[in-house]
C-alpha cells in the first residue's frame, strides 16, 4: 500500500470528522461529538463512527485499498469512496475519490452523498 494512499486516507477520515463535529456544534451543541476511525480490511478500509462517545458504532463509508473488480461491485478504482449498504459490505458505485476532492462525496452532516 502506498504511502499516496495512507495519506489521502487519513486526510478524508480528517474532512470527515471535522464536517461531523462542524455539523453537531451548529445543530446539536449539548451532545457530544462522533469519533471516526479507520478499520482495515481485505480490500476495503472501513470508516467506523463510534456515536456520542461509544454510544454506539456504525460504517460511514469504505475506501478501496486496491483496484477491484467484483460481479456485484463492478470495477472499482483504488481510492473509491463507496457508501455503506451494510456492516461488511459497500453499497454499488463509488461516491467519489480520496485523491480527488473527498468533500464531494459528503453531505453537510458528513453523510455520504445518495445518487
Amino acid at each position: 500500500m502506498s504511502d499516496n494512499y495512507k495519506e489521502a486516507l487519513e486526510n478524508y477520515v480528517k474532512v470527515v470528522q471535522a464536517r461531523s463535529d462542524n455539523y453537531m456544534e451548529t445543530r446539536f451543541p449539548n451532545l457530544e461529538k462522533n469519533d471516526y476511525s479507520v478499520e482495515p480490511g481485505r480490500s476495503f478500509d472501513k470508516i467506523v463512527v463510534s456515536r456520542h462517545g461509544g454510544g454506539g458504532r456504525s460504517v460511514h463509508s469504505f475506501v478501496a485499498k486496491k483496484e477491484i473488480s467484483t460481479k456485484t461491485l463492478g470495477k472499482v478504482p483504488l481510492g473509491s469512496i463507496m457508501k455503506a449498504a451494510s456492516w461488511s459490505q459497500p453499497a454499488r458505485h463509488p461516491r467519489g475519490s480520496i485523491f480527488n476532492n473527498p468533500e464531494s462525496a459528503l453531505a453537510d452532516n458528513a453523510s455520504i452523498v445518495y445518487l
